[in-house]
């Protein structure tokens, strides 16, 4: 803020000069020499003229420079005569944004005032030079434009430091952008100050979702919040031993171990002072280098300002007190007003590391008569450096007199310190590093720099290493491979990952990763690279491999066997579903022959009886006995036997017809139209002499009008394998027992049909597995465990529909069946 306050005060002055001057110029044109200035008035004009180092210029109606003055034109060599007759957007060699030199013409030719604009040129020698000028229109009497008066002063200096501070500060960023591990870099207070590319990738936190914070929140990294906040965003104490090398261990959300490799420095100020924390981090579980090779480190510089505040000073050798302007006053901060200040208290303002190099320059001075330059620094709490220069001259008293300037350079030599600091940072990470880096020099193809875990690796030291090539210390297994590696750099200008092999002056030979980037600094080509050695790595990876493809062969052996299992176990099944339905249809068939057994010997019985009563009846006519009473008796009685027999067959004949039909649907699954109510009290018939053998009852409920196009044989046996099932596992400790087969029609196009027994009711565990093929609590006692495996896949297969299944112990079972009464079309393969 304060220097902002200074630069303003400058400002302002320049201002209220460049006024006082053209003010002064227009009354002298006015008024004779006597009436215009005062002799005094004038001496102060040439002496302020003199000692600043901005010198003065003029331009005509038509804005071409026509003049320049001042005492500073020489020193600074300003090209006068390159100047002379052009406007300044037409100066040969002016180098210039175009747009800020297109608003500063339309600004000119406004004939508005301006200030600092600022311009360069180069001069026909080559030489280079950076001005800031500011300038006021000027007007004759009448109000016309007569030309432009202003100021120059030449920031050639101040320029090339600030180009060459951005180049430093950009080239360092680009390294420390480039190293290969994870860099954090912490302030005092623990907020991060410093995040890289490979700290992005390791941790999943952006750059921009860190900076200046002191944790991880909001971060969707399991890694970061695990481990960031309670190990690596914590600020080191004063008191800890440093530098500090850890591993340690974390644990992702999905379960994946991770081991860091985690490298602790502090960094302190000249005070020796914790002023900040650097960390290191390497993920050492994957042994991989990540993709970014370069640690990016923000150092802290501030753009070096563009503005230069300006104070003079004159001193007659030997006099007590010496003559200052307000800048200067301001610069040294001291009071402002008393312009006349002892030299003593001038001198005092100057640190007295600066002073011993001052009195050398002012004897220097004396003794040649050499304009002198000198840097030094002011005891004030901004820390402020100012760069003097001076020269003796003789007054018309013939007196030496000596005039002082000086500018502030704080900015400079800030940056000048950060650069410094900057450097130091990256050699302490450069050296510590715990992945073996190397800094060569491309064009010579020799080593500049190497840290001491590439030392450690290859068993080579700093000295023996400095200025010589890889290939002349032995360290490569393979030279066509070293080839391969120089002509991928050349062509890409970097190589990442690349697998080669090396030769450490001791052990056996090695198999390295090996990542780097070229960089271009101070004119020379070099390549930072990383060397990690994955020998082990590779071992236990070739070990993987080879299980890998002895497991394959055994996982394909087995599968062959399971495969051949399957095959037979699907046989077998399908032999024993067969079965279960032949069985089923036996059952049927005993059931059926023992109905039959009544009417065939009813019918039996009344043939033999009517047959002896024809034999009786022939016997009486051959005789000649027959009465007409006799003859009405065998009539009377032969209509009765003939009813009685016509009725027996007809029930005999009846179910005949009903078994072949619940024959013919079982076996042959044909699909027709049927009465639910007839198809099902058919299939109950033909079970009914097995259910007259049992004591439990079975009751209908089935409704007249429910019909279905559907397959009737898989629906009778369904009902026969719920009735069947229900008689060998519901009612094993019960006398009596109560079955119920019921149905309804929910909606138009769907039947439910529900069975309900009043038994023993099942387990959840067996609920569970009741529909599983080959599952029975009889086995053994009748039950093959196929005959729920079978309802289901009838009713959801063959019939299109839905199965359910309720019990509990002791609160018997509910099976429901819900069809359409259209059944989907059957499959034909």
């Amino acid at each position: 803020m304060q220097v902002w306050l200074l630069v303003a005060i400058l400002l302002v002055a320049l201002a209220l000069t460049l006024h006082a001057l053209q003010r002064t110029r227009r009354q002298l044109e006015g008024l004779s020499g006597e009436e215009a200035m005062s002799a005094r008035e004038l001496e102060r004009l040439r002496d302020l003229s003199a000692f600043t180092s901005d010198w003065q210029w003029e331009q005509d109606a038509d804005l071409r420079f026509t003049r320049f003055f001042g005492g500073t034109i020489s020193r600074h060599q300003v090209p006068v005569e390159h100047l002379i007759g052009h406007r300044r957007w037409e100066v040969p060699g002016l180098v210039c944004d175009a747009a800020a030199m297109a608003e500063h013409r339309a600004q000119v030719e406004a004939h508005q005032p301006y200030y600092d604009f600022e311009y360069g040129v180069r001069k026909p020698d080559g030489d280079f030079r950076w001005y800031v000028s500011s300038g006021t229109p000027e007007f004759d009497a009448d109000g016309t434009f007569t030309g432009y008066f202003g100021y120059a002063r030449d920031e050639t200096r101040r320029k090339l430091a600030e180009l060459a501070v951005q180049e430093s500060e950009r080239r360092l960023a680009e390294v420390i952008d480039a190293l290969p591990v994870a860099l954090v870099v912490l302030g005092a207070d623990g907020r991060v100050q410093l995040w890289n590319s490979a700290a992005q990738q390791l941790f999943g936190v952006r750059r921009e979702d860190i900076l200046g914070r002191t944790d991880a929140r909001d971060s969707a990294s399991a890694l970061a919040a695990a481990v960031l906040r309670e190990r690596l965003l914590d600020p080191v104490d004063a008191g800890s031993a440093v530098p500090r090398s850890e591993e340690i261990r974390c644990e992702t959300i999905r379960g994946q171990s991770l081991w860091l490799h985690v490298l602790t420095v502090t960094l302190r100020d000249e005070a020796q002072q914790v002023s900040g924390t650097i960390r290191v981090v390497q993920d050492i579980t994957a042994r991989r280098i990540a993709e970014e090779k370069a640690r990016r480190e923000h150092a802290d510089l501030d753009e070096a300002q563009r503005v230069a505040s300006l104070g003079s000073m004159r001193w007659v050798p030997g006099a007590r007190l010496a003559h200052c302007s307000s800048q200067l006053l301001s610069l040294l901060d001291l009071p402002p007003g008393e312009v006349d200040q002892p030299i003593r208290r001038l001198l005092g303002r100057i640190d007295r590391r600066c002073r011993h190099e001052l009195m050398a320059q002012w004897r220097a001075l004396q003794s040649n008569g050499v304009a002198v330059e000198t840097r030094c620094a002011v005891q004030s709490q901004q820390g402020r450096h100012l760069l003097l220069r001076g020269h003796l001259e003789i007054t018309p008293e013939q007196e030496p007199l000596l005039r002082v300037t000086a500018t502030d350079v704080s900015d400079l030599e800030q940056a000048r310190a950060a650069a410094n600091a900057a450097r130091t940072l990256f050699e302490t990470l450069f050296e510590h590093s715990p992945i073996a880096l190397s800094l060569s020099d491309m064009d010579r193809r020799t080593l500049v720099k190497v840290n001491s875990a590439w030392r450690t690796l290859f068993g080579v030291d700093a000295d023996e290493a400095q200025g010589r090539s890889t290939e002349a210390l032995g360290l490569w297994s393979d030279p066509d491979e070293q080839k391969r590696v120089l002509d991928l750099i050349e062509r890409e200008g970097r190589v990442v990952g690349m697998e080669v092999h090396g030769q450490p002056r001791s052990g056996p030979p090695i198999i390295c990763e090996l990542s780097g980037v070229s960089l271009e600094m101070d004119g020379r080509k070099l390549f930072l690279s990383s060397v990690v050695d994955v020998s082990t790595q590779r071992a236990l990876q070739h070990e993987v491999e080879t299980m890998n493809r002895e497991l394959e062969l055994r996982v394909a052996r087995r599968s062959e066997e399971l495969r051949e299992k399957h095959a037979e176990l699907g046989l077998a099944m399908q032999q024993l579903v067969q079965s279960e339905k032949l069985a089923a249809l036996g059952g049927l068939v005993a059931g059926v022959a023992h109905e039959l057994n009544t009417p065939l010997g009813n019918t039996l019985t009344l043939a033999s009886s009517l047959r002896q009563r024809v034999t009786s009846f022939e016997r009486t006519l051959q005789e000649g006995s027959l009465r007409k009473s006799a003859l009405e008796a065998f009539t009377r009685d032969a209509a009765e036997v003939a009813a009685l027999i016509e009725h027996s067959a007809g029930r005999a004949s009846e179910l005949m017809s009903n078994f072949k039909q619940v024959a013919a649907d079982q076996t042959s699954e044909r699909r027709r139209r049927f009465n639910l109510k007839d198809t099902v009290e058919g299939v109950i018939a033909a079970m009914r002499p097995r259910l007259a053998h049992v004591p439990h009852t079975l009751e209908l409920a089935l409704p007249d009008n429910i019909e279905l196009d559907s397959y009737p044989g898989p629906l009778e046996q369904v009902i026969t394998n719920f009735v069947n099932n229900a008689l060998l596992h519901a009612f094993d400790d019960r006398e009596h027992g109560r079955m119920t087969l019921s149905a309804s029609a929910p909606d138009a196009e769907h039947v439910r049909i529900v069975f309900e027994d009043d038994g023993s009711g099942m387990t959840a565990e067996t609920m569970q597995r009741a529909f599983e093929p080959f599952f029975s609590t009889r086995v053994g006692h009748g039950g093959t465990g196929l005959g729920l495996y079978i309802v289901r896949n009838l009713v959801e297969s063959t019939l299109g529909g839905t199965l359910h299944l309720e019990s509990s112990p002791g609160a018997g079972t509910r099976l429901t069946v819900d069809l359409p009464r259209m059944a989907p079309q059957a499959e034909r393969s």
